[in-house]
This record gives C-alpha cells, sequence and structure tokens, in this order.
C-alpha cells in the first residue's frame, strides 16, 4: 500500500505545480528554449523532483508514526539524498550554481551519510584480490565510494534530456535491485524501493509522453543518488553477490559520461561540464528520429530501451557469476561507443532504424 500512498501523493503533487505554474514559472519553469540541451518549446515547470521528494518524506514520516520497520531504513536513505537533491533544486531555481559548487555539496552530502546517518556503504571489497587489499585502507575506500556516487549523480543529470527517460532508467534500476534481492532473499530493501518507485510513476504520468512537467536537476540529482545507495547496500551486504553487478546495472548512465568525458576533453579539447548536443540520446533524436512531428521528443524512450534493458537481463542472470559480469561490462562499454559513433557518421543499424514522420503518425 505505500507504494501507491506515493504514488498518488506525487501525482497530485505533479498536478498542483502544473496547475499552480503561472504563479511560480518565473522561478521554477525552464524558459531558455533553444539551449544546448533544450527540446521542449514552451516554458515547462522543472521542479517535479520536488514531488518525488515530498511524497517520499511524506510516507517515510507515516511509518515512523506507526513504527514500521522499513520507516528508519528509507529515514536514512532520504537525509543525504535530501541534501543533494536541494542542491539541485537550487539550480533548478535560481540557475547560478557552479558545477563545482555542486560536487561540493554532493561530497558533503556522502560524508554525512558515510559518518553521520551510517547509511553510504563504502566500497569494502569487489572479490578482485589486489583491489580489495588497497580498499583496507580507509582513505582509499573513502575516495572510491565519493567517487562512485559523484559520477552516478551527475551521470543521471546527463541522460535527463527527453521525456520519460531519466525515469525509465531508474524504474529499471530499481526493478532489477528489487528482482536480485528478492532471488538471494535479501528483502531490507523491499518497501523503500516499491515507494519510490511509486513515487517516479507519479511523476512519470506527467512526463511522458508530452512533457508536461520536468524532473530538473533536483530530480536527476535524487534519483542517481538514492539509486547509487540501494546499488551500494547489495554489493557490500549480500555475500552471494558480485559487487561488479552493481556496476554493470547502472552501466547506462556510466557509459554515458565515460562518452562524454572522452569527447569534449580528448575528441573536441573542451571541458567536461560544457553542455552539448551529441550525448547518444540527442544523436538518437536527430539522426535517427527525422522530422518534426509530434512525438519526437517521447519517440526517444523507445529507441533508448536499446540500451537501458539488456544489462539488466544479463545482472538478473549473472549477479553470482563475476567473470561474466566483468566481461558483460566491457562488452555493453565496447558496444555503446561503437553503435555511437556509427550513428554519428550516419551508418544506421538495422535495430535501430529511422523513423520517419509518416511512420510515427
Amino acid at each position: 500500500m505505500t507504494a501507491i500512498y506515493s504514488f498518488i501523493l506525487s501525482f497530485a503533487i505533479c498536478w498542483l505545480i502544473i496547475k499552480t505554474n503561472s504563479h511560480h514559472a518565473k522561478f521554477s519553469a525552464d524558459w531558455e528554449l533553444k539551449g544546448a540541451q533544450k527540446f521542449h518549446k514552451i516554458p515547462t515547470p522543472r521542479i517535479a523532483g520536488l514531488a518525488i521528494f515530498i511524497s517520499s518524506w511524506l510516507i517515510a514520516s507515516y511509518g515512523l508514526i506507526n513504527h514500521a520497520l522499513w520507516a528508519k531504513f528509507f529515514v536514512k536513505l532520504l537525509v543525504p539524498t535530501s541534501m543533494v537533491f536541494a542542491v539541485g533544486l537550487a539550480e533548478d531555481l535560481i540557475k547560478k550554481l557552479t558545477p563545482i559548487q555542486r560536487l561540493v555539496m554532493v561530497i558533503c552530502a556522502c560524508l554525512i551519510g558515510i559518518y553521520a546517518v551510517h547509511i553510504v556503504n563504502m566500497v569494502t571489497h569487489t572479490n578482485v584480490r589486489l583491489i580489495d587489499y588497497f580498499l583496507r585502507f580507509e582513505p582509499l575506500s573513502l575516495i572510491l565510494t565519493i567517487f562512485i556516487l559523484l559520477g552516478a549523480t551527475n551521470a543521471f543529470n546527463i541522460i535527463d534530456g527527453y521525456n520519460g527517460l531519466c525515469i525509465t532508467t531508474f524504474t529499471t534500476i530499481l526493478l532489477a535491485c528489487l528482482f536480485i534481492a528478492y532471488q538471494v532473499n535479501y528483502h531490507y530493501l523491499d518497501q523503500s524501493i516499491l515507494i519510490l518507485l511509486g513515487a517516479v510513476m507519479g511523476v512519470m504520468l506527467w512526463n511522458y509522453p508530452r512533457g508536461k512537467i520536468f524532473l530538473g536537476d533536483g530530480g536527476a540529482y535524487f534519483l542517481g543518488f538514492i539509486a547509487t545507495l540501494i546499488l551500494l547496500e547489495l554489493s557490500q551486504h549480500i555475500p552471494d553477490y558480485s559487487p561488479f553487478t552493481s556496476l554493470l546495472i547502472m552501466i547506462y548512465p556510466i557509459s554515458e559520461t565515460l562518452l562524454s568525458i572522452y569527447r569534449k576533453k580528448f575528441l573536441r579539447g573542451k571541458s567536461p561540464f560544457q553542455p552539448d548536443r551529441l550525448h547518444m540520446h540527442m544523436v538518437v533524436y536527430y539522426r535517427l528520429i527525422r522530422h518534426d512531428h509530434h512525438n519526437r521528443n517521447a519517440a526517444v524512450l523507445i529507441k533508448m530501451l536499446w540500451f537501458i534493458i539488456p544489462q539488466l537481463i544479463a545482472a538478473f542472470m549473472l549477479h553470482n557469476q563475476q567473470f561474466y559480469i566483468i566481461i558483460a561490462i566491457f562488452t555493453y562499454i565496447t558496444v555503446y561507443f561503437w553503435v555511437y559513433f556509427r550513428i554519428v557518421s550516419f551508418k544506421t543499424l538495422k535495430i535501430l532504424p529511422r523513423i520517419s514522420a509518416k511512420k510515427s503518425n
């Protein structure tokens, strides 16, 4: 029932934001229609993350009042995640935070999650003997953990470019976590995952396909950070589970981040923080979905499912077979880069045919 309640709350909050848009659009709407990563045609509220944030905290508070066993853990998840969300929401509203300022605030949230709330699981083992030897030293383990959380949080912000893409990625990641946890009888995460799924589905109905409201940086940061916390929980607490499985589950946003750094820094000689129109979902939009028809934005998600789902199936089937998981990780990254540069060079793959305006209507 908690998932249903979080869905209803999130859906209702989004409805309220959209209906009152004229009163707060000056601060909350995305008015930049011609930016490097802008594809909407009218100013649109970009604070849907607020619906996920509020509904999650209301359900968590309800659980605490009723002394539910899951509530204390869920609140612990929300404390550092809320700090990260606040950074993103501040950027959504004032639009003046620098990338460095955001990184510093996320690092602070990581430290609070590790040493104050004790919810962030530091990476202490990977089942690779040499790596695990170095991870015995807490400073190295701390640096790796913070690096993972920073990278994944930023990665979710990178893929938040088209209607439904970021939410679908988050949903499939959490479903994979739920299935694996069920398979190994680790039910500690069940309620937290279900509540989060309900909250994001409440946003999804407004976000896809028409884009009535956007996640914004706050929403993307929230989803990326809390998904990583859950993956770290699995990787560090389940005995018969390869820690690299969590990496495979998160490999799509990570691959997009690696590709972005490689393209900007090494191919174009620019700052990795500088936005451009060359992310995978953007080249799919420009190269594979031709003409400006009414469903062009929404069609991107359908194409991107090729990069969102297959590795999750592999993770579910091979979660305790580390050798094959590592092979799957390198295979995915290699194929991702190869497909990207084929699309950029106008060499369309048969599994990703171009969508014409006639066909899409």
